[in-house]
């Protein structure tokens, strides 16, 4: 990614060792535990089940925990950043941002935030989606989990 130009077509990230190897194996073994229950019930087996169920939710719970608190940094970085760069922003104007609006705006150059973040304000957007696709000067983002 770092000789490409990151842009709305190529920034969803994918992390090859939680995608394409620990969340499938382990959602495979509970299919085959969990199978292997079904087939030969028992006390053993559904203990075998309990484990593999824990095991993915562990681990699907640290993803959506990292990305939970890179949400919140993102948020907090972009009212700063609307704070020095939108004229006349205050605290409490900068607050009527939710973080999903606010993870969209971090794409946008400084130049063009101050604008796209007015028309966030006015509703001109349905959704994150829509933001990030509005904005003409990207800013990539090449550190995210």
């Amino acid at each position: 990614m770092a000789s490409e130009t990151q842009n709305f077509k190529n920034h969803a990230r994918f992390y090859p060792l939680w995608h394409f190897f620990a969340f499938p194996v382990l959602a495979a073994n509970v299919a085959i535990v969990g199978g292997d229950m079904l087939s030969d019930p028992s006390l053993s087996a559904a203990w075998d089940l309990a484990v593999a169920l824990a095991l993915l939710a562990t681990v699907y719970t640290a993803r959506t925990m990292a990305l939970r608190n890179q949400d919140r940094t993102i948020a907090h970085e972009e009212r700063t950043r609307l704070l020095r760069l939108m004229p006349g922003a205050t605290p409490e104007s900068v607050s009527r941002f939710t973080r999903s609006q606010l993870i969209g705006l971090r794409f946008a150059s400084d130049e063009e935030l101050p604008d796209l973040a007015q028309r966030v304000l006015n509703g001109d957007f349905e959704n994150q989606k829509a933001i990030k696709q509005a904005v003409q000067n990207w800013r990539a983002d090449l550190v995210r989990v």
